[in-house]
């Protein structure tokens, strides 16, 4: 309210306006348990909002919106989802003032085990390895008499690119699983059961 008083001392009081104030936010992501993953590893992100209240969530993976998402959280992250993530947040009452996170980044985790899965499986299954950028591998599987009964080449371009293989035709059994980079070397290995 105001009280206007004139040069002879006369004044007089205005009826009293409320004005809400619209918090500018501020958010934070936090991600939780990893932000590095590996083949059996999820993370969660959650958007940290101060002061607290009542917001719209965007969240975004490499600048580009992440269909579905519009609570504070993003659960089951996995190696599909590696990225950089932020999210703004705009309030839902009184003015739609809105702020943007930093980025967070998922990442891959380098780890030199091979991944295979499911295991046991009925002859069709997947394996995967850490690789920095672009590589060419080989994957040899042998029975339990040591016969090679399948090798095939692959280009990996990502980290954790998975490998498909099927070797329904070959039988139950256990199998290892043998991984060979472009030089011959043998670079990891493992044991699969097919059933």
């Amino acid at each position: 309210s105001v009280t206007v008083t004139n040069a002879s001392g006369c004044s007089a009081s205005s009826s009293s306006t409320t004005v809400a104030v619209s918090p500018n936010p501020t958010v934070t992501i936090a991600a939780a348990p990893y932000t590095s993953l590996y083949p059996g590893l999820v993370t969660t992100l959650t958007a940290n909002v101060n002061p607290s209240g009542s917001y719209n969530y965007t969240w975004y993976k490499n600048n580009v919106i992440v269909a579905g998402a519009s609570t504070n959280t993003i659960a089951g992250i996995d190696l599909d989802d590696l990225g950089s993530y932020t999210v703004t947040v705009t309030n839902t009452s009184g003015l739609a003032c809105n702020n943007t996170s930093a980025a967070v980044t998922i990442d891959a985790a380098a780890n030199t085990k091979l991944f295979i899965w499911p295991n046991p499986n009925s002859g069709e299954f997947e394996v995967s390895y850490y690789s920095a950028g672009a590589n060419a591998y080989t994957l040899n599987l042998y029975d339990g008499k040591g016969a090679l009964v399948y090798s095939k080449a692959y280009t990996i371009s990502s980290p954790y690119q998975r490998m498909k293989v099927d070797i329904r035709t070959s039988g139950r059994g256990l199998y290892q699983v043998v991984l060979i980079d472009k030089t011959g070397k043998r670079i990891a290995n493992g044991k699969v059961v097919t059933q």
